[in-house]
């Protein structure tokens, strides 16, 4: 099994040029006939600095992946990408394209749903290799066992099927990516210690103080803008708060920047994922970390006050 410290040394080439510890997040990238699009979206990224890609089996409905081995091809030796495994896109189950088509022949509305829990030693093979294809790659920098649970990461069979495939080559590093709450449980437990936890942290929430912060530990954040955009709609005391310390919540193009930048402040040695379909937004969420420290301070001093 990869050690712990090893986790931050595969990820190094991310960053090696010493930009912000900044990755891009891929939960919506979907083809939908516009795969042109989504394509030259990633292409965008990679010329503005991103070089670290954070993906799923799960996202866009299972066509993320085949964007950014598209998007990647060439690239793949600067940059790092990290997929999940666990979740089965509703698209990818047994039979779903069936019962779908004699849905509606009949009428009716398939339950489209993804699958969680998928941590079988064949479903995490599976799902890998499945990855790897799409991706047109024949390794993962990164595999996270995406919203596992204490059974799962403790599960004799998870764990030798992932060790298996670190021996293989095929994965670099492991760990987990799921909700706080679980999070924080299997971090309490102390059976298993994860090499990499990604979670969701944001500057009112400030999760990431749960996740175990550590030289030998990689930790990975996300979420850092909507929940505090979903906030502040539900307190208008706040709005004015930060509007009276000369923070425009309001402009999201400027606000949203600063955010990410409370995330990276939060989080030093770890990585913060954004996500953005608009090109124009690209630049300034990459560069955030760079937003000046006064900045960051001045927002810290009215979001403390909602938690």
């Amino acid at each position: 099994m990869a050690r712990m410290a090893d986790a931050h040394a595969i990820v190094t080439k991310a960053f090696a040029e010493g930009g912000p510890r900044i990755g891009l997040g891929s939960g919506d990238l979907f083809l939908d006939g516009r795969s042109g699009d989504a394509v030259r979206l990633i292409q965008a990224a990679c010329d503005v600095g991103f070089r670290y890609f954070d993906t799923a089996r799960l996202y866009g409905d299972g066509q993320a992946e085949h964007v950014l081995g598209a998007a990647l091809a060439g690239r793949r030796d600067s940059v790092v990408i990290a997929s999940k495994a666990g979740i089965v896109p509703w698209s990818m189950q047994t039979g779903a394209r069936i019962v779908a088509k004699a849905g509606k022949m009949l009428g009716l509305k398939p339950n489209a749903s993804a699958r969680e829990g998928a941590f079988s030693a064949k479903e995490i093979s599976h799902s890998v290799e499945t990855s790897l294809r799409a991706l047109r790659t024949d390794y993962l920098d990164v595999l996270l066992l995406h919203e596992c649970t204490l059974a799962d990461i403790t599960s004799e069979e998870t764990i030798s099927a992932v060790e298996r495939l670190v021996r293989d080559g095929k994965v670099r590093a492991h760990g987990i990516a799921t909700q706080h709450d679980r999070t924080a449980e299997i971090l309490r437990d102390g059976r298993a210690q994860p090499d990499i936890v990604q979670g969701p942290s944001d500057a009112i929430g400030q999760q990431v103080r749960d996740y175990g912060a550590r030289g030998d530990r990689l930790v990975i954040t996300h979420s850092s803008i909507r929940p505090v955009l979903e906030a502040l709609r539900a307190d208008p005391a706040l709005v004015a708060r930060l509007r009276a310390s000369g923070i425009d919540a309001s402009d999201t193009a400027t606000f949203a920047p600063r955010l990410v930048a409370h995330a990276a402040a939060s989080n030093p040695g770890g990585i913060v994922l954004v996500s953005t379909l608009k090109h124009e937004r690209l630049g300034s969420l990459f560069n955030a970390p760079r937003i000046a420290a006064g900045e960051i301070g001045a927002l810290d001093a009215v979001l403390g006050v909602a938690r």
